[in-house]
């Protein structure tokens, strides 16, 4: 019985140690987060301020809201708060707006884009990745310059 016991209380601190450690894993890392954050936010604050002199004085919260998105890591999750509620607001406003058109004025919107659409494929085929008929083009790189199938082999096969 005392062997039984003296296993489960080996067990039980291996368990407490890995514990332990875990949380002194995540204690490290937001404490390291915090640091560069605040280090990222110390230096750029004397260059928002002189980029940003009238915020500062209309409108301090949004000042101090936006400063502490130049930090990395609250500014990550700033930024994509940020970026759901534009994308949020656009998407009602688009709503809204589709709403108040009458049906004919719908028909003619879809007609509209249909036909850009239309035009965009007849003037130039090859602004949109795909592969033509003859299979030779893929489409464009990030400078703009064409990208071929003889072109990436060479690449590949070098």
């Amino acid at each position: 019985m005392d062997i039984l016991l003296d296993i489960f209380s080996s067990v039980g601190y291996i368990f407490l140690g890995i514990i332990g450690l875990i949380l002194l894993y995540f204690s490290f890392k937001y404490i390291v987060f915090i640091t560069i954050d605040l280090f990222c936010i110390i230096v750029s604050f004397p260059f928002y301020l002189l980029m940003h002199p009238v915020r500062l004085i209309t409108n301090p919260i949004k000042f101090f809201k936006y400063l502490l998105g130049r930090g990395p890591m609250l500014g990550e999750k700033f930024w994509n708060e940020e970026i759901k509620e534009i994308t949020q607001k656009d998407k009602e406003r688009y709503a809204e707006r589709w709403n108040k058109l009458t049906p004919e004025e719908k028909a003619e919107a879809k007609a509209f884009s249909k036909a850009m659409r239309e035009w965009d494929e007849e003037i130039d085929p090859r602004n949109r990745e795909y592969v033509a008929s003859e299979g030779q083009y893929i489409g464009k790189d990030i400078w703009g310059n064409d990208i071929d199938k003889d072109k990436i082999n060479r690449i590949l096969h070098y």
